[in-house]
């Protein structure tokens, strides 16, 4: 096989992650409620699930970036 260098270490890449996935427990538990969720459940609760989700990474990426301006301040 003649691929180049960065495809074949993609390919390698890809191949960790995909077996990482899946022989994860938290991955499979994610999997299977959201699988359900999409499937059983109301759309007001698809809704209310997407908010809370949309909500935690907002605030999570607001904390992060401000511990990232607190720590490069602080090194100055």
């Amino acid at each position: 096989m003649n691929v180049r260098l960065t495809q074949q270490f993609e390919i390698a890449f890809w191949d960790l992650v995909t077996q990482s996935l899946s022989q994860s427990r938290l991955v499979r538990y994610f999997v299977y409620h959201f699988y359900h969720l999409f499937h059983q459940q109301p759309p007001e609760k698809l809704i209310l699930t997407f908010a809370w989700v949309g909500a935690a990474g907002f605030f999570t990426g607001a904390v992060l970036g401000a511990l990232l301006i607190l720590l490069q301040w602080g090194m100055k």
